[in-house]
């Protein structure tokens, strides 16, 4: 699968979006991506969790590397820290050069600098984006999302 689709009306290119954690919170985000028309692939520790995603769109993938493959953007919607880490390193072979990292879960300001460290070892950007509000919001797509990263080549 390539970074890219093309939609055969407009012929424009539209991103791929790898969701890595779909429960409450990454369910309802991936759902909002594959309305908008966006490429969705996703995963879960529990594969079933991530099934009911195929009537979106979805491609549901087996590991989180076969997840990224392709994927322009990866959001991970996951627990704390050490999964988020964990699932990366897991995902790194499917990681590309071009691919921007949107880590959605709340963590401290050190755990915030070991992600940064991480994704500049996996070769990807870094946006670190801790959500605001609860399941409804998510669902409704009206999520406040506090999105920051380091300037572009730095």
């Amino acid at each position: 699968m390539s970074g890219t689709n093309r939609t055969p009306s407009s012929g424009q290119a539209r991103p791929v979006v790898a969701v890595l954690g779909t429960g409450t919170m990454g369910e309802a985000m991936a759902r909002n991506i594959a309305a908008a028309g966006v490429g969705l692939r996703a995963w879960n520790r529990n594969r079933a969790a991530a099934e009911p995603l195929v009537d979106a769109g979805a491609a549901v993938c087996d590991t989180p590397a076969e997840a990224c493959q392709g994927a322009d953007i990866v959001l991970t919607a996951l627990s704390n820290e050490k999964v988020v880490a964990d699932v990366m390193d897991q995902a790194r072979d499917g990681l590309g050069g071009h691919t921007v990292w949107v880590q959605t879960c709340t963590v401290s300001p050190d755990g915030s600098r070991r992600l940064a460290e991480l994704a500049t070892r996996l070769n990807v950007a870094y946006v670190e984006a801790p959500l605001l509000g609860t399941k409804e919001p998510a669902v409704a797509g009206t999520l406040t999302i506090l999105a920051a990263s380091p300037p572009a080549g730095g």
